[in-house]
Formats: C-alpha cells, structure tokens, sequence
C-alpha cells in the first residue's frame, strides 16, 4: 500500500564476505584457505608461524554441527529489543559453510551484516563464525551445547575499539529460536543486554500476493505524517490527509496503486516474481523519489523492507510492517528508515477503508 510513498526508505547491503566466500567455492584447495580469507576480509593478520597442511580429502562434518547449521538456512525474521529486519543464511555449493546476509534496523539505524558459519574441523561440537559491517568485524568461537542450545564467545572491533560479547542460541522449535547477547563491551563501556526473537520467513506463494493484493484494493484515506523532506510532496513534521486506491489489472497479476499526499502524487506497480517468490513494488513520486519494496508476510502482519534514492542521488531505506485490523478496514503502518544514512522520525500513519 502507501508504504512506499513518503513513509518509507531504504538501503545497499554489504557484499564483501560473500564475494570472497563465492571465490573459495572454486576449488577444494581454497577452502583450506577460508579461515584466513575470512580475516583478511575484515582486516585482521594472524602471525607468521600460522601454516597449512598439504590438502586431503575434507573430513566428514560431525551430525549436530551440520544439524546446526541446516537449522540456520533459510530466511529469518528478527523482532525484539532493538533490532528489526531479515537475516538469511544460505549453504556455500558444496555444504562447507553456511553465508549469513543481514538487513536490521537498530535503533532506527540500518545495519547491514555479511557472515559466515562453518565447523572448526578440530571438534565435534565447535563452530567458528564471522561477521564484518560497515564500522567493524566479529569472530565467534561457538560451542553446541545440547539438540537447543549454542553458546558463543565473540571478540572483534566496533568502530576502531575493541569489542567482546557473549551470544547465546536457545532453538524454540523448527521455526524459532532466541538469540541473547550479554556482557557487550565496546571499547571498556558496557553496552546493554538485549535479547531479539527470530522468526522463520516461509517462501512467499503466489496466493499470499493474491491475498496481499485484496487488502490493499480499493479506495483509502489516510492521516499521515512526513519523516522527512521529500520534494514535491512536503516538509518533514507536516500532518496531512492522504489518499489512496489500489486497482487490480492483467488478470490479477499487476496491482496498480496510485496515492495522493500534501502537494504530490505517486503510482505504484506490484507484482508477483515467482523465480525469487517475491513479492515486489516499484514506486515513483511525483517529486522524483523512487523507491522499490520487497514484501513477506510474517504471520498476521505484512514486512516490506525498502530501498531507493531522492531526485538528487540520496539514497533512502526503510523497514515497515502494515498490519490490518477491522475486517481489512483499518491499516497501520510503523516502521523506521534514513535519508543519505541520517534517522528519520518513526513511522506510524493510520489508514481507513473507504471502499472496495
């Protein structure tokens, strides 16, 4: 709906592990190198006596670390504390490792994270695990502690100052587990405990964009509040009436959404990408923002994560959940973004059903 309008922005991921990680797939002999090319990837150097045997044939990997790891594939949904977002881990081609990409908003900060899991061929039930950002890296030392139970020591650094901190996996069932962190410090300053709620994405089917597609149609009016300058619709704080109308064409397989906010327009176009199982918009004001969403439902509620720029080049970001009540007559959409990587005000607009 009119997530994508003036509510909402978005943001570029980080790709750096995976393109060293996407390297390593190439032969037997640099996934004896993984370790160090994960290092180096983030800028740390091991001393000089670190050697490498001759390659051999890769040891079979214990069954609880590759259980672990199979439990981590797949698209997450994070919730708690205060982090929201996705987090999706794939296997590496030949079941190695596992790479972690990640989409957060902290704090109404976007945090994007690259990661990578794999067994410490040492053990029979360690793990190593790391993780680089854009202000820092981390490396975990993972031990399994039971069928539901992992426990991590992480050392790394955060904005050029030491950081380590304790994480501790609790698996909840199939499709949900608990991460808490505790003990964080950062450059001798604790940081608080928080503990966030992961929750596992099912593949978006095309009738849950056909379901999507019946509670966004008709006409809406909507009380809306900008979180920032957008050009040709309004100043950041105005409060305005805004309206909207979803109309379904092409034999149900395009939604056209067009909306009406303070002194501008915007259309919309969504449809159904059943080779990412995706569904996707793409929308553009009548200021020049543009901006493309990707949308999973996640239980009763609906996740759009947004990307996209201003007239000038400024990129913008959002992670917004639309929530409908009242028999579908009612909407409310929360969420955060930036512009140009600065916070914008929360979001929290209220829309009602005029007609369908």
């Amino acid at each position: 709906m009119a997530f994508c309008s003036s509510n909402t922005f978005s943001s570029e991921q980080q790709g750096l592990f995976v393109q060293f990680a996407l390297k390593a797939e190439r032969s037997c002999y640099m996934r004896r190198l993984l370790f160090a090319a994960a290092v180096v990837a983030v800028g740390v150097v091991f001393s000089a006596g670190l050697t490498y045997a001759q390659e051999t044939d890769p040891k079979p990997m214990p069954e609880k670390v590759r259980k672990f790891l199979e439990y981590r594939t797949g698209t997450w949904s994070i919730e708690g504390g205060p982090a929201t977002g996705t987090l999706e881990y794939k296997w590496d081609s030949k079941k190695y490792y596992i790479i972690g990409d990640a989409h957060l908003m902290i704090n109404g900060v976007p945090h994007n994270e690259t990661s990578l899991w794999c067994w410490d061929e040492m053990s029979e039930d360690k793990i190593r695990g790391y993780t680089t950002t854009a202000n820092g890296y981390g490396i975990g030392h993972a031990r399994i502690i039971s069928d539901t139970l992992v426990e991590v020591e992480a050392t790394g650094v955060t904005a050029g100052q030491k950081a380590v901190r304790k994480i501790r996996y609790a698996l909840n069932g199939p499709d949900q587990y608990t991460t808490s962190f505790t003990g964080w410090m950062v450059g001798g300053q604790r940081r608080p405990d928080w503990t966030g709620i992961y929750t596992k994405v099912k593949p978006t089917t095309h009738e849950d964009f056909d379901e999507y597609c019946k509670l966004n149609e008709g006409r809406w009016v909507g009380d809306v509040t900008f979180q920032a300058d957008l050009p040709g619709l309004g100043k950041k704080g105005e409060k305005v009436t805004a309206y909207y109308e979803g109309t379904m064409t092409e034999d149900g397989n395009v939604l056209i959404e067009k909306f009406y906010e303070g002194k501008g327009t915007g259309t919309g176009f969504t449809v159904y990408d059943a080779g990412t199982k995706q569904i996707e918009t793409v929308w553009m004001s009548s200021g020049g923002h543009k901006e493309d969403a990707k949308v999973y439902r996640l239980g009763d509620k609906w996740i759009a994560e947004n990307t996209g720029c201003m007239p000038d080049g400024t990129k913008t970001e959002s992670l917004v959940t639309l929530f409908f009540t009242d028999n579908g007559n009612k909407l409310l959409i929360t969420g955060s973004g930036t512009v140009g990587g600065e916070s914008t005000d929360d979001i929290h607009n209220v829309w009602h059903r005029v007609s369908k």
